[in-house]
């Protein structure tokens, strides 16, 4: 698949850093070996992430220089930056009833449009604060991801400007609650012995709630019946999803954030 280039440059302008965004497309690939030269890879090829996936870009001048180039800086003035390849394939509303979306990063920023788009369909009348964490698949333990200070910090600061008490803000903070959203993994047909029969999630059945007994998710009796109560309300469809016992979990960010702010906390 072709590959862009997006992220953020640093550099410097008249003693200033200033910083840029990009987003170059199709700017590289990583080619696969001919098979010819890998009769073996149909059987299983454990690829070696510094030598095989390698980035070509140009035959002529460094990568470096292109985006300097583009960006219109001088190389002398390049300070710093943070960019990362990603696919350039668009995404695609597939199906032959228009149902599924077929897209790179579902995970998450399904969630976060999600989010976003239930602020906008809201109204104003209670208080709600909505959280984009960075980092989490590399741990979030960095300053604005889930393992950090930042939320708590930042709820506090609020509440000082309220002129809340620190005991009136503790009695805030035991008060809220959280959801932590992020994507589900729906039954495949072609691996359904990997989903419990009894707790699997289903595509266009309803919102799924993540369960695990080794608090693998934020999820707890008494934050699901919350949900649930809120879900019959509002006629909204609710799955739960446990995984099988020999199947072991991933996780999420909301155990991480339940306990850096002690919020009743669902996944």
């Amino acid at each position: 698949r072709d590959l862009s280039l997006a992220g953020i440059v640093y550099f410097k302008k008249n003693e200033n850093i200033e910083s840029k965004l990009i987003n170059i497309e199709n700017i590289g690939i990583i080619p696969n070996l001919a098979i010819h030269l890998n009769r073996q890879i149909n059987e299983g090829f454990k690829y070696n992430a510094h030598d095989n996936l390698t980035v070509i870009s140009s035959t002529k001048k460094a990568i470096k220089d292109n985006i300097l180039e583009q960006l219109g800086i001088e190389c002398e003035n390049f300070l710093s930056c943070d960019l990362i390849f990603t696919e350039s394939q668009p995404s695609k509303i597939i199906g032959t009833e228009g149902e599924f979306l077929a897209s790179k990063n579902l995970d998450n920023k399904s969630g976060c449009h999600a989010i976003m788009n239930s602020y906008v369909h809201t109204s104003n009348d209670k208080n709600k604060i909505a959280v984009f964490f960075d980092n989490e698949e590399v741990g979030s333990l960095t300053s604005r991801g889930a393992d950090s200070n930042f939320l708590s910090e930042v709820l506090e600061r609020i509440d000082i400007a309220l002129d809340l008490t620190r005991e009136e803000h503790l009695i805030k903070t035991n008060k809220s609650f959280n959801i932590s959203i992020d994507s589900v993994h729906g039954i495949h047909p072609g691996y359904t012995s990997k989903h419990d029969p009894n707790y699997q999630a289903n595509l266009g059945k309803g919102v799924v709630v993540k369960n695990s007994a080794n608090f693998r998710y934020a999820t707890t009796s008494t934050g699901f019946a919350k949900l649930k109560n809120l879900a019959i309300k509002n006629n909204i469809k609710i799955q739960e999803i446990i995984m099988k016992a020999n199947v072991p979990s991933g996780t999420t960010i909301g155990p991480i954030s339940n306990a850096r702010t002690g919020i009743e906390t669902i996944d």
